[in-house]
């Protein structure tokens, strides 16, 4: 199962997905308000044990958003040199955020780009609240900006709260398709990795175990083929040896 907590202002929602294939099929839903600052004990009711891995979307004004230009439209081309457009923009170092981006309009001569961005100690703090009751987001993204990227003053205008059929859905559309994903560099999710590590070390130690069981078994054989060799040595030598004592009291005078 896959889960997909829309955090909300005011609100937090988990949305239960099973994948078959390509296809996810939203199998459960379940809200809770949000009373004040998140914490810990506001994700308790969200702790399920048939959920492998979680995608997280926060309020979108967690995020400095800038809308910029390009004389280029290649998205790998975008992101590599979008932080030095953004130097001089955002407050601080710019190495002090994580950035990523949504391409609003593309052609020939150019691109509009909305420029995403989190500071690294606020997005860090998030992640350890998840992290701490075993909510670790794999990704984090904003449903809002699904919604309005193509035109930001949508966010701050008083327009009705989406529906939650119509959030589940956005939900859904982002784990098929990412409009963007916060966690880079060194914040980026290594649960699968960690994932891996840790079938590794068990694989290893299952095979150490059998090594171990097969070399004592090997031993065991040994000393019994051993015992067998002595015994059978024994059987051999003792009419040989009574023949030879019988053949000398024969020629004793």
């Amino acid at each position: 199962m896959i889960g997909f907590i829309d955090w909300t202002e005011g609100n937090l929602s988990l949305y239960v997905f099973e994948k078959k294939g390509n296809q996810y099929k939203l199998v459960d839903t379940q809200s809770v308000p949000l009373e004040g600052e998140l914490n810990q004990a506001s994700l308790t009711p969200f702790i399920q044990a048939n959920i492998k891995q979680i995608y997280l979307s926060v309020p979108v004004n967690l995020f400095s958003l800038r809308e910029l230009s390009f004389p280029f439209s290649d998205r790998t081309k975008i992101k590599d040199t979008i932080s030095y457009e953004l130097e001089g923009i955002l407050l601080g170092d710019i190495s002090d955020y994580s950035i990523d981006c949504i391409i609003k309009e593309s052609s020939e001569s150019g691109s509009q780009v909305l420029a995403v961005c989190m500071e690294k100690t606020k997005l860090r703090d998030i992640i350890d609240i998840f992290s701490s009751v075993g909510l670790e987001p794999a990704s984090i993204t904003s449903i809002d900006l699904r919604f309005s990227s193509k035109n930001i003053e949508m966010l701050f205008d008083e327009s009705p709260a989406l529906g939650e059929e119509i959030r589940a859905e956005a939900a859904r559309e982002e784990l098929v398709n990412p409009l963007i994903n916060l966690r880079q560099e060194e914040l980026a999710y290594k649960g699968d990795i960690n994932r891996i590590k840790r079938s590794l070390r068990f694989t290893g130690t299952l095979v150490l175990v059998l090594l171990l069981i097969l070399g004592f078994d090997l031993t065991l054989n040994l000393i019994s083929l051993k015992k067998e060799n002595t015994l059978l040595a024994k059987k051999l030598t003792q009419p040989i040896t009574r023949y030879f004592l019988r053949t000398q009291n024969s020629l004793m005078p």
